[in-house]
């Protein structure tokens, strides 16, 4: 049963079928970088955030 489909599907399906799959796995490859990218660039802005508060803070009890 296994190898129906092998047998009975040309070589141009199977790779159009392959295709689609490689395409698919790419935009969810895509979209978890992204997602990623999103969450450390948002860790950087808090922190860039935070440590100009310290900043401004330690200015303030320096004068």
């Amino acid at each position: 049963m296994k190898a129906v489909p092998v047998l009975t599907i040309g070589s141009e399906h199977r790779l159009e079928n392959r295709i689609k799959k490689i395409e698919e796995e790419t935009r969810n490859s895509d979209a978890n970088i992204k997602s990623h990218l999103y969450k450390k660039n948002r860790q950087t802005v808090l922190t860039e955030g935070n440590s100009s508060k310290n900043t401004d803070a330690t200015a303030a009890l320096a004068d």
